[in-house]
């Protein structure tokens, strides 16, 4: 299983990149020829070609063996969910705030929906069964890069 970082080649995934100030819009999860994600669409999966296609890898993460994933268990579950565009609003107008003046990024997302996801959102609930929706893929990049370097 891989942990795809991408940079969508729409003016969407542009705009994600500048807002933030970084060079990542987009996470997913590989697993052989299939990718599983969430973007406007909500949960889905695709094929890895297609995906692929749309955008460039950035970063690329092999999860080590024997770490616990819920990826059956959260598709049984979420499968066709909705995107969260709540928690998406909210964590775009923080870090836009933080990026341009400095406001602190809270930790908690009150627009959050427990049935809906972000791109980052779905992978921390596939990887940890915690959906954490204050998070940019970037930053998850490095934060996954630090726990399974261990």
């Amino acid at each position: 299983m891989k942990i795809l970082f991408v940079k969508g080649h729409t003016l969407f995934s542009k705009a994600i990149c500048w807002v933030v100030d970084e060079p990542v819009s987009h996470v997913a999860i590989q697993i052989g020829s299939f990718v599983c994600h969430s973007n406007l669409l909500g949960v889905h999966i695709q094929s890895a070609y297609k995906f692929r296609q749309g955008c460039d890898v950035i970063y690329e993460l092999q999860a080590p063996k024997g770490s616990k994933v819920f990826l059956i268990d959260s598709l049984d579950r979420y499968d066709g969910a909705w995107y969260d565009f709540g928690a998406f609003a909210f964590l775009g107008i923080c870090l836009y705030l933080n990026s341009r003046f400095g406001v602190p990024t809270p930790t908690k997302n009150p627009w959050q929906d427990k049935n809906a996801f972000i791109c980052t959102e779905w992978v921390t609930q596939v990887l940890d069964h915690k959906a954490d929706s204050m998070i940019t893929p970037y930053k998850l990049y490095f934060e996954l890069k630090e726990k399974w370097s261990k």
